[in-house]
């Protein structure tokens, strides 16, 4: 199962998404939580896309590039 959510972190308000994978591998759950920033603070969505990868859409904040739409790689 993937899923993404905001997470606030510490006292300083500072707000970040985070990518959460939760998988069960013979019986075994696990946890995986992945902090997905950009360098430019630009917004990020994430869809599921075909099997063991995500889709993530950036909108950038610079006016002068396009939007990006790209496939990414989980490990679960």
């Amino acid at each position: 199962m993937i899923f993404n959510c905001l997470q606030v972190l510490g006292n300083e308000g500072i707000i970040q998404w985070i990518l959460g994978i939760v998988s069960c591998i013979n019986g075994k759950i696990t946890e995986q939580k992945i902090p997905l920033k950009s360098e430019d603070g630009s917004d990020m969505s994430i869809t599921p896309a075909k099997k063991g990868y995500i889709m993530v859409y950036e909108t950038f904040k610079d006016k002068d590039r396009n939007p990006e739409l790209r496939l990414e790689k989980i490990n679960y």
